[in-house]
């Protein structure tokens, strides 16, 4: 039996879902099945009914990625019908494809239908939720990082203000203190996950014996991507990451390349930190000579300081597979 698609568009309240046989030709985009429900598991029992009205095919869903909406609601729609294997993809993704369609307009409706005619045309792969740890790693790192750029805002401030102002100084100093013991909360629950889990806490271990990794990049790395092992090739990691290149030319114009902004920007920014540290801190190590290698080839330092973070990705999902740590240049100790 055919499969057929289900084009969801999610919002905090309610979803808007669409419903696109593999018949449905783009130029009936107006008369394609809509309906909107509530984003509650009772929504989602009433939406799997009327899937089940529009006809017997098999269903797959798809959406774009909407924080913890999209993912509450997926959760929800695997527990009841697993089948439906929901997939979910960036929303620049979507927008692309909804304007190679030629539309115009952009509202829920449209958004659904859209969104089920790519599911159609492109079939996604299922999205792959993280276990229960990695989640909440990502969740408590994710927090971590908007307490430390709010501490280092108002250290700033009060920096900038004068000594007369007392009052003033006083809350910017307790506010300081009341992020530091917020800081302090956060790191001991990251310890007790970290705790309870042996399979992540070596992971962290192995990562950061890479030159530049310390446990704040190994657990942004793993809390984001997951485990590295579930990627097939290098290229899957380096591009959810935000660090493959992305290369530019047309007919007798320059070739040029540059990464993509679209991808994962904590990965992407804690891994340049990390080479960072690791060529221009403490320089006898085999990343730092390769550092010096790209830059002896005309290489700007941000384009050597990119392609050092993307090898201190790659470096650290072979270490996992392997089950081993870091060896600075590993082929002439082994040669």
């Amino acid at each position: 039996m055919k499969e057929t698609w289900s084009g969801i568009d999610v919002s905090k309240r309610w979803f808007d879902a669409s419903w696109v046989s593999v018949d449905t030709p783009v130029d009936d985009f107006a008369m394609i099945p809509h309906a909107r429900f509530d984003r509650t598991p009772e929504g989602v029992k009433q939406y799997l009914s009327w899937l089940q009205q529009q006809g017997p095919a098999p269903v797959r869903v798809l959406m774009e990625a909407t924080g913890r909406y999209s993912l509450e609601l997926t959760a929800w729609l695997v527990a009841k019908q697993p089948e439906l294997a929901p997939a979910i993809v960036n929303p620049k993704t979507a927008k692309h494809f909804h304007k190679s369609l030629g539309l115009r307009n952009r509202t829920d409706k449209v958004d659904a239908r859209s969104l089920g005619l790519m599911g159609k045309e492109r079939r996604p792969r299922p999205y792959e939720a993280l276990p229960e740890a990695y989640q909440e790693i990502r969740e408590l790192m994710r927090q971590r990082r908007c307490l430390v750029n709010t501490r280092t805002a108002e250290k700033q401030r009060l920096s900038e203000i004068e000594a007369g102002s007392s009052a003033l100084r006083r809350i910017l100093k307790s506010h300081l203190e009341h992020l530091e013991k917020l800081l302090e909360r956060i790191d001991n629950a990251i310890d007790k996950v970290l705790a309870s889990s042996d399979h992540l806490r070596h992971d962290v271990a192995y990562l950061k014996t890479i030159p530049g990794v310390g446990t704040i990049t190994a657990l942004t790395i793993l809390g984001e991507l997951g485990d590295l092992r579930r990627f097939n090739r290098s290229r899957q990691v380096s591009a959810l990451s935000g660090l493959a290149p992305s290369h530019q030319q047309s007919g007798s114009s320059k070739d040029y390349s540059h990464i993509d902004r679209n991808a994962n920007p904590e990965v992407r920014s804690v891994l340049y930190m990390a080479a960072m540290a690791a060529c221009c801190k403490a320089k006898d190590n085999h990343l730092a000579r390769t550092y010096q290698h790209l830059l002896e080839q005309d290489k700007k330092e941000k384009q050597a300081l990119v392609a050092i973070a993307r090898k201190i990705l790659v470096i650290g999902r072979a270490l996992l597979i392997n089950e081993q740590p870091y060896i600075d240049d590993y082929q002439l100790a082994n040669g």
